[in-house]
């Protein structure tokens, strides 16, 4: 692994970004972060890949068109980025800058983003 990642375990691309989920459960994010899609506050742009900060242990990450989704080992959901049809989940259309726990989900096992949206499975 280059740029600090020694174990990936899993990757997922969307729109201009990609995140980088190592086999501790670490997320790592480079590329565009205009919309807060990599949960990182600084900068628009990530030139290599870095680690996203308060983050419990992540076992699933998804990114969607300019959002990113992250499931932690105990089923919990937390969301960044884009919100302007509701993609994360969170009750309103605001985006977020960094990530963000989904409220009244829990024990989810699997999840997944679209461009605009997402969807879990508990």
């Amino acid at each position: 692994g280059g740029y600090g990642i020694d174990y990936v375990h899993s990757f997922d691309c969307g729109y201009k970004l990609s995140l980088f989920l190592d086999e501790f459960g670490n997320v790592y994010g480079c590329g565009s972060n205009d919309h807060g899609q990599l949960g990182l506050e600084q900068g628009n742009n990530i030139d290599y890949p870095t680690k996203i900060p308060n983050l419990p242990d992540i076992k699933e990450i998804s990114c969607g068109y300019f959002h990113s989704l992250f499931l932690s080992v105990d089923g919990d959901v937390y969301a960044t980025g884009m919100n302007n049809f509701g993609q994360l989940g969170l009750g309103d259309k605001d985006n977020r800058q960094t990530p963000e726990k989904i409220p009244g989900l829990s024990n989810i096992v699997h999840l997944s983003s679209g461009s605009t949206h997402a969807l879990c499975i508990h």
